[in-house]
């Protein structure tokens, strides 16, 4: 045994302190935090938005061009009307999502706090694109992008509040079934 090993008797006389009991927080009592609401109130906005971009859709995009074969049997009314039904059932159920979100979120729902993050990355990503097939097609940018730039930057802000620390105790502490 060298000079630096401890003896055997010195190390059956200090053992290790116990480690203390794990203790979980306490479950969240009391209204949502502040940044939660404030969270919840964007995702309001950008539902308002996405609405306010249905009805400015007809007035500001134009229909994109068929191509001939399809065009000469399709007749312009028929295909305006295809493309609104799409564009109104796609706000709608978009709007819906949004909504059952932003009220399990109220709630204290883990999972859709996750939901809310893949839907805002989605919102960014298809913004980014539509960003990039305006600048690469020499348009200028129209008028609706604005208020998707401004309803993805509006999505973005609620998703940081979601994840912010007091944010995340309140999920973490809920009694929500995960």
């Amino acid at each position: 045994m060298s000079q630096y090993e401890p003896s055997g008797s010195y190390q059956q006389s200090q053992p290790y302190p116990p480690y203390p009991p794990y203790r979980p927080p306490p479950p969240w009592e009391g209204p949502p935090p502040t940044a939660v609401r404030y969270a919840r109130n964007l995702i309001y906005l950008a539902i308002g938005m996405g609405l306010v971009r249905l009805v400015l859709l007809p007035l500001t995009y134009d229909l994109p061009e068929l191509p001939e074969t399809i065009d000469a049997r399709i007749p312009d009314n028929v295909a305006t009307a295809a493309f609104l039904i799409a564009a109104v059932f796609g706000a709608l159920s978009t709007a819906t999502i949004w909504f059952v979100v932003a009220i399990f979120i109220m709630q204290a729902a883990p999972w859709a706090r996750v939901v809310l993050a893949i839907l805002c990355g989605l919102d960014v990503t298809g913004l980014l694109w539509a960003l990039l097939g305006s600048l690469a097609s020499d348009d200028p940018l129209e008028a609706w992008l604005i208020v998707d730039v401004a309803s993805a930057l509006v999505i973005l802000a609620a998703t940081v509040l979601l994840w912010m620390p007091l944010s995340s105790r309140f999920f973490e502490t809920s009694r929500y079934p995960s």
